[in-house]
C-alpha cells in the first residue's frame, strides 16, 4: 500500500518530462514550469501592460537589454551568466543570445543575478 503513492507521484511527472526537484527549481527562478497552461496567458498579459504603459515590450518579457554610454559603459539586464572573460573580450549569455563585448581595459564592474556593467573602453558589440 505504501509504494502505490510513490508510483502515483512518479505518474504524474511522467508525461511533464521534469521531476519534482526540477519543477521547483525552476519556479525559483521565475522561470515558466512548462505544463502550465497559465503560462501563455500570463505572457499576453504581460504584453497588453507593456502596450499600455508605452513600454517597450521586451521590458517586461524579461528579454535582454542593453543600454549603453557612449563607449565606456553599457548595462546589460537579463545576463544569466559570464562565458568569457579578459581585459580585451567580455562575452556574456542572455539566455537564448550570447552577446561579446570587445575593447580595451575590459571589467565587470558589477555582476548581480540578471544584471551586468561592462566598464572600459567598448569597441564592439556583437550579438550571436
Amino acid at each position: 500500500m505504501r509504494n502505490k503513492p510513490a508510483a502515483a507521484a512518479s505518474e504524474k511527472y511522467a508525461f511533464a518530462g521534469r521531476r519534482p526537484a526540477q519543477e521547483d527549481a525552476a519556479q525559483d527562478k521565475g522561470e515558466p514550469s512548462g505544463n502550465d497552461p497559465r503560462d501563455g496567458a500570463v505572457r499576453r498579459a504581460a504584453l497588453r501592460t507593456a502596450r499600455a504603459l508605452e513600454l517597450p515590450p521586451d521590458v517586461i518579457a524579461g528579454s535582454m537589454r542593453i543600454e549603453l554610454s557612449g563607449n565606456r559603459e553599457a548595462v546589460v539586464d537579463g545576463c544569466r551568466g559570464v562565458l568569457e572573460y579578459s581585459r580585451e573580450s567580455i562575452r556574456l549569455s542572455c539566455g537564448e543570445m550570447k552577446v561579446c563585448f570587445t575593447g580595451r581595459g575590459l571589467e565587470l564592474r558589477n555582476l548581480r543575478r540578471d544584471c551586468a556593467i561592462v566598464d572600459g573602453y567598448i569597441l564592439s558589440v556583437a550579438f550571436n
